[in-house]
């Protein structure tokens, strides 16, 4: 019914939202469990989906398409709970360490954006490319898919979980929110263009900080993780793991540079958070190689699709 890395990470998935549930109990952390349903229905009609494609028509195109895009719907809802189920962190934040760290390696954040006051059209753009994350994802989930490259379509997957993952423990241990709960935003004289995590985003990271969620629920979810940053943990993979489908591999390349300096302008992020999401994805994208083994290494660099 499922293969035996389906299996492992429905696994992963279900031990995540188990935690969730547990923690979410013995803490009466309050939730909008209806802003979950929509989530959880999409997953459940993947899985249903899958599972008749593979089992009954044996297409099996279809079927893992659908599989990989409901343990991506799962694991994203279970994560990000996790995450907020970590706050509030208090005083533990170390943004003004990795402000330090920026400065060591000549790197000034409100100058970056000043910069880009001159040229309003590219921030536009680069908001645009910083938005395109989600898409991207999905984009590549469907290719790999639909061209049943089952191994790297596998391995896209766990590489998005380890990084996470990662990335949570990390942020666990020496929690940080990015530039903009370090800077005075509106005191840059920003006009031309507004940035994603500007100073209203800023002051929500700050409140949650410190005082964690009254209410979990998709709606008031932030993006917490500063360092590593996630936003490049994710662009690596969506190019690295695109690199065999010809159609859309040079335009997901070309996008993904551009993603490294729009996060640091409109996701507000460290210089450092963005080297260290580099080392990040190395890491986990190694890791899914040895967990996730090729059946057919002699295929593996046939170009598809």
């Amino acid at each position: 019914m499922f293969t035996q890395t389906e299996r492992l990470l429905f696994l992963v998935v279900t031990a995540i939202l188990i935690v969730d549930l547990v923690v979410i109990v013995t803490s009466g952390q309050k939730v909008n469990w209806t802003g979950y349903v929509v989530g959880a229905t999409a997953s459940a009609l993947m899985i249903g989906l899958g599972l008749f494609y593979r089992l009954v028509r044996g297409n099996e195109r279809i079927a893992v398409t659908c599989l990989a895009a409901a343990i991506y719907i799962l694991f994203s809802i279970g994560a990000s709970v996790l995450n907020y189920l970590l706050l509030p962190v208090g005083d533990r934040a170390t943004d003004l360490e990795l402000v330090q760290i920026d400065s060591m390696l000549g790197f000034n954040w409100p100058d970056y954006v000043r910069w880009f006051i001159g040229y309003p059209w590219l921030a536009q753009v680069f908001g645009l490319v910083y938005a395109s994350a989600i898409s991207q994802i999905a984009l590549v989930i469907f290719c790999l898919g639909i061209s049943v490259q089952k191994t790297e379509l596998y391995r896209f997957l766990c590489c998005g979980l380890i990084g996470v993952l990662a990335s949570m423990a990390i942020w666990y241990v020496a929690p940080s929110f990015g530039t903009s709960v370090v800077y005075d935003i509106d005191a840059l004289g920003l006009t031309s263009f507004t940035l994603v995590v500007g100073a209203d985003y800023g002051e929500a990271l700050r409140q949650q900080a410190q005082f964690g969620i009254e209410v979990l629920s998709p709606d008031n979810v932030l993006g917490l993780i500063a360092f590593p940053s996630v936003h490049i943990l994710l662009a690596g993979m969506c190019t690295v793991y695109s690199r065999t489908l010809k159609r859309i591999f040079p335009v997901l390349l070309v996008l993904n540079m551009a993603v490294i300096p729009a996060t640091i302008l409109h996701g507000g992020h460290h210089l450092i958070d963005i080297l260290a999401g580099v080392a990040l994805f190395a890491i986990s994208y190694f890791v899914a190689r040895i967990l996730v083994r090729d059946p057919h290494p002699e295929n593996s660099g046939a170009l598809v699709y």
